[in-house]
């Protein structure tokens, strides 16, 4: 199972940004939240982070990783229950492809037993997030202010890109944050449906999910799991 990229035929996202990209489940089973790991430094949060993915452990994963950014899990996944096609129209584009992927994947009582931390763990688990992306990703440049760190994700040759990797401290200990990866592959997928064709951001999203589960996904995608 590859790890899902933003596809059009001409535009991908790059492997940094594919460590923390949408969730491709396809049958899983199983839960494994895991309790909280904290690291000494930001250095030593993203090498657990980094062995975590490598090793699918992801109760560990979902340990060493921030509060909001099991927060941004917890929101796609109360989209995927309850939101109507209205409500998502409201939400990211990223946001709203992954709570789509989850109603293709999940029962409504399925995904409502589960936690942020559950979904976490359970992708990494199964080798879904970033696995190829961290084989490769390499940080450099590390910069500490106070409770908050950041580090620059080096290129080929060495030399520090743009795109940063963040860290932040909680609970006494570093923790990786992935919002501002995730907010960097909302624009990647802004550009990618932008050369891709398609008549909008749903038409584009509808044909991205046909992609990955192999199949016509139909208008009912768009009713919620769970009606409120």
């Amino acid at each position: 199972m590859a790890n899902f990229t933003p596809m059009t035929g001409r535009t991908a996202a790059p492997s940094a940004v594919a460590l923390i990209l949408l969730l491709t489940m396809v049958g899983c089973a199983g839960r494994g939240g895991g309790s909280d790991v904290r690291a000494g430094t930001p250095q030593e949060a993203f090498a657990i982070y980094r062995t975590a993915l490598l090793e699918a452990d992801g109760a560990t994963a979902a340990g060493i990783v921030t509060k909001r950014t099991l927060r941004y899990y917890d929101d796609v996944r109360r989209a995927a229950l309850y939101s109507t096609r209205a409500e998502l129209g409201k939400i990211s584009v990223q946001k709203k492809m992954v709570a789509l992927l989850f109603r293709l994947r999940f029962s409504g009582d399925a995904l409502k037993s589960m936690s942020s931390r559950d979904i976490f763990a359970l992708a990494v688990n199964n080798g879904m997030i970033g696995t190829e992306g961290a084989r490769r990703i390499r940080l450099t440049d590390y910069q500490v202010t106070g409770r908050i760190a950041k580090a620059h994700i080096a290129g080929a040759k060495g030399a520090a890109r743009k795109f940063t990797f963040d860290f932040m401290t909680e609970n006494g200990g570093w923790k990786v944050d992935l919002i501002s990866l995730l907010h960097l592959s909302e624009a990647i997928m802004w550009v990618s449906l932008d050369r891709s064709g398609a008549e909008d951001a749903d038409a584009y999203i509808i044909s991205t999910l046909e992609k990955i589960v192999r199949r016509r996904v139909g208008p009912d995608v768009w009713t919620p799991l769970i009606a409120q």
